[in-house]
């Protein structure tokens, strides 16, 4: 089964992008720990811990293009699904296919360099998303009974 995402209900394959081998998505994300120093007591106490924010790397290629700028005008589409009206990263719902029910709030962080290869380029988006939790993709009024909502 070939992974697939979606970002904002929109489908890579409109921007001429497909998915490369090896995407991240951890299982959980990092935790953030609190401890308690006591001066003079062995070792430290445990005060509990938290989760932090969410990192995916996800590798995205541009299929062969019969020119350079067609492929820059299909980066520049893709650029505006990440980025909004005033130039800043937007928060916008990712969905794994393999988890067609749930979605991710992310934005994009970091740098994206294009590596370009002739007539088709492939890079590395990164997307954190700020609260680490998934969100069901419907709400409680969509599911009725005879549904094909899980």
């Amino acid at each position: 089964m070939s992974v697939k995402i979606t970002i904002d209900g929109n489908d890579l394959s409109e921007f001429g992008l497909y998915m490369l081998e090896g995407h991240e998505n951890p299982i959980l994300p990092e935790t953030r720990d609190n401890f308690l120093t006591i001066p003079g007591a062995h070792g430290v106490r445990d005060m509990g811990a938290t989760l932090g924010p969410r990192y995916f790397s996800i590798p995205l290629g541009f299929a062969p293009r019969s020119d350079y700028a067609e492929l820059r005008r299909d980066a520049d589409r893709f650029k505006r699904l990440l980025i909004d009206d005033y130039g800043r990263p937007k928060t916008v719902k990712l969905v794994f296919n393999y988890f067609p029910d749930r979605y991710f709030l992310a934005r994009y962080y970091g740098q994206l360099p294009l590596e370009r290869l002739v007539s088709m380029g492939r890079f590395n988006l990164p997307l954190i998303a700020a609260d680490p939790h998934a969100y069901f993709l419907y709400t409680s009024t969509n599911i009725i009974l005879d549904s094909d909502i899980p």
